[in-house]
């Protein structure tokens, strides 16, 4: 990890990467975040302790022979980082079929350090870890009753990052037994079509396990706000260096309460840049769809769980042209003419803005972006990773005069491009077709400078 990039979001780390369960929905902004305390246990159970001089004499629980003895469950544990890369290894015993969480907070005022998280199993191989935004959080199934292991190190360490030197800190690891108290959906195996769909929230942390590779887990969230969302999903990475499930999902599809219109899909097994793709796609509110979660072409293995968060935001960042429509931003001077930009006023250096825009048969799409300050632009827009039917979409960064600067293909970003103080310029967006089975037209860009 890039400190220079994460500290600005330390403290919100817990609501990135595949377990973003506590979204602002009812529906409200993206900024605001209630978690649930019982699976994101938030502040320490007690303050924490400052770590203990620098001293390698005092750094202890360095090995699977020195493991820390634990039982799962509240209260935490506090432990500390004396020095520059220390690793602390804690024992304890689980059944399977087990569904644990782990989670860490530092006291680091510096917001460099955070505690990372390793599952070792009884014979120390890795089973699993954290895979969040600062690997402070994770969630799996225990597949074999016995002993395991859990290595709390600095999580630049995970990455194949140095440590963060002239920083000692503790920290609190607190451990949790999931169960039907917990606020998670446990999904009960109900059937494998629309009429047996086990119902959910719209904002929840689902939990399955495959019965086979021919399996398809169907869930039905309803989502009551009165305006047009942003339904994501997240799945958690499998395997080792994942939630520890020997197999991933298939896909993920969003479809209409019926199940016969499909409105997003994305695949784990999808190639080019798309690894990390998930549905992220705009609904009209109040109504009710389908997220179905099927083993696909994975292969099987012999604990094949998922964890998949939902979460809903109320859409912003959407382009005037109504979705339905073309020609009213399909060149600059139809974009300029309908106010068809959007101010990034952050200072360098941090997110600036999120678009949304529709692309129907035969449309172009300007979008204007109005720079404060010079800078380096970063534009990534994509259909393909959100689950979008569009297909062949086409990016391009253009300035004031219509002359392009730089170009990209989904899901590839457009390369990064110097900008000028108080310049506008414009994002050109085109598409060659539309999938046959996934009706949705939407493109989501993310831009930072």
């Amino acid at each position: 990890m890039n400190p220079s990039i994460l500290n600005p979001m330390r403290r919100l780390s817990r609501l990135a990467g595949a377990l973003l369960i506590a979204a602002s929905v009812a529906c409200g902004s993206r900024r605001a975040a209630p978690v649930d305390a019982q699976i994101f246990p938030g502040p320490p159970d007690a303050p924490l302790a400052d770590a203990a001089p620098a001293d390698a004499a005092l750094d202890h629980d360095n090995s699977f022979g020195e493991a820390i003895p634990i039982t799962i469950g509240p209260p935490g544990i506090q432990g500390s980082f004396e020095i520059a890369g220390d690793r602390d290894y804690y024992s304890f015993t689980a059944a399977a079929g087990d569904w644990l969480s782990f989670s860490t907070v530092t006291n680091d005022p510096t917001y460099q350090l955070s505690a990372g998280i390793v599952l070792y199993d009884a014979s120390m191989t890795q089973v699993a870890q954290a895979t969040d935004f600062l690997s402070e959080f994770l969630i799996t199934r225990i597949a074999v009753s016995g002993t395991y292991y859990l290595l709390i190190e600095d999580a630049n360490l995970l990455h194949g990052l140095p440590p963060v030197t002239g920083v000692q800190t503790g920290y609190e690891l607190d451990t949790w037994r999931l169960d039907a108290t917990s606020g998670v959906t446990f999904e009960t195996e109900a059937g494998d079509d629309a009429a047996s769909a086990q119902v959910t929230f719209f904002r929840s942390l689902l939990l399955g396990r495959f019965r086979d590779a021919a399996d398809v887990d169907v869930f039905s969230v309803t989502i009551p706000s009165a305006a047009v969302v942003d339904f994501e999903v997240i799945p958690t990475p499998a395997g080792p260096m994942g939630d520890g499930a020997t197999a991933t999902y298939g896909h993920l599809t969003v479809t209409d309460a019926t199940g016969a219109t499909v409105l997003a899909r994305t695949s784990s097994l999808a190639g080019g840049g798309l690894a990390d793709a998930h549905p992220s796609v705009p609904l009209p509110t109040p109504a009710t769809y389908l997220l179905w979660i099927d083993h696909g072409a994975a292969p099987a293995g012999a604990d094949d769980f998922y964890e998949v968060s939902t979460q809903a935001y109320t859409e912003d960042g959407v382009e005037k042209e109504p979705s339905d429509m073309t020609g009213a931003n399909d060149t600059l001077a139809a974009a300029e003419a309908s106010g068809e930009h959007v101010g990034l006023w952050n200072p360098p250096g941090y997110y600036a803005t999120h678009l949304l825009a529709f692309l129907p048969p035969g449309d172009v799409d300007y979008l204007g972006l109005d720079v404060p300050q010079a800078g380096m632009l970063h534009v990534m827009c994509s259909a393909a990773m959100y689950g979008s039917g569009l297909v062949g979409l086409h990016t391009e960064l253009r300035d004031e005069t219509d002359a392009l600067l730089a170009e990209a293909d989904d899901p590839d970003p457009v390369p990064p491009t110097p900008v000028l103080a108080h310049a506008r310029y414009w994002i050109r967006l085109t598409a060659t077709g539309q999938d046959p089975v996934v009706t949705s037209d939407f493109v989501r860009c993310h831009i930072t400078y």
